[in-house]
């Protein structure tokens, strides 16, 4: 079997919410009091981090930074707000920046699952694999257990060549979202490069019944009944991948004429 293509895993991070949200009708650009120094007022904070939220959750990445900046630099002690504005700033690609602001949040808050958990995210961006994993594990013993961190910690088991305890975290992460299409994706791969293609091609068909147009599956599925020789029903499974993801199309013909190929855990539209 040939080895992995070291595309990005999917990667979730937990979102702290305030403890006492505030509805808002918009961004607040402008609904928000200020005193004379131009500083938001203390009795504006949750509705800044609410709107930030409210940003972040919309997509708006850019306007959930404005929010969570205005409110660090208006009440610097304030982990939750740092914590965010990290996760943002790891969306955004700054990574380093985002590890620190991590950093400082839990020096400020202690032992928060999510917060350990998130900066295991960070450090697995940054190829930091050991320390992804330390942080991870942390979140994990302080519980409770989450589908995002198991999976993580999974992807760097994996990186490091762990693989039967990659392995063991996905079946535990499957317990707690049975049909998780990332999750049995990737335990899918491990069992191809275990060359226990019976088990592999069963993770990939138990994607294709909630998801049939999940396109890593139809992928990978195709690759296992190409190696079986049936090159047709290959070629069938290929041409589902393409008609959703035309990309694919690039793959297929070298795939079809070599004997060497990998599985796919690119991101999926399904």
């Amino acid at each position: 079997m040939a080895g992995r293509k070291p595309n990005k895993p999917q990667r979730f991070l937990k979102r702290k919410e305030p403890s006492s949200p505030s509805s808002s009708g918009g961004f607040l650009r402008d609904a928000v009091q200020q005193d004379r120094a131009g500083k938001p007022r203390p009795e504006n904070f949750d509705l800044l981090l609410q709107a930030g939220l409210d940003a972040h959750r919309a997509g708006n990445l850019a306007e959930a930074k404005r929010q969570y900046e205005l409110v660090v630099a208006a009440r610097p002690a304030d982990h939750r707000s740092r914590q965010l504005l990290g996760i943002v700033l790891h969306q955004l690609g700054h990574h380093q920046a985002a590890e620190r602001l991590l950093r400082e949040a839990i020096g400020m808050a202690g032992d928060v699952p999510e917060y350990h958990a998130n900066l295991g995210a960070v450090l697995l961006n940054l190829q930091r694999h050991r320390e992804a994993l330390a942080s991870l594990e942390q979140a994990k013993q302080l519980g409770p257990v989450q589908f995002e961190t198991l999976f993580n910690m999974a992807e760097v088991c994996r990186r490091l060549g762990m693989f039967v305890r990659a392995e063991e975290l996905l079946i535990e992460a499957l317990r707690l979202r049975p049909d998780a299409p990332e999750a049995l994706n990737e335990l899918g791969m491990l069992k191809y490069t275990q060359q226990k293609l019976d088990d592999a091609s069963a993770c990939f068909e138990r994607i294709l019944q909630q998801h049939p147009q999940h396109t890593d599956a139809l992928n990978n599925l195709g690759i296992i009944t190409q190696c079986r020789g049936r090159v047709r029903e290959a070629m069938a499974l290929y041409d589902q991948a393409i008609a959703v993801r035309p990309d694919f199309a690039d793959r297929k013909s070298t795939r079809l004429n070599s004997s060497h190929v990998a599985l796919s855990r690119m991101p999926s539209s399904a």
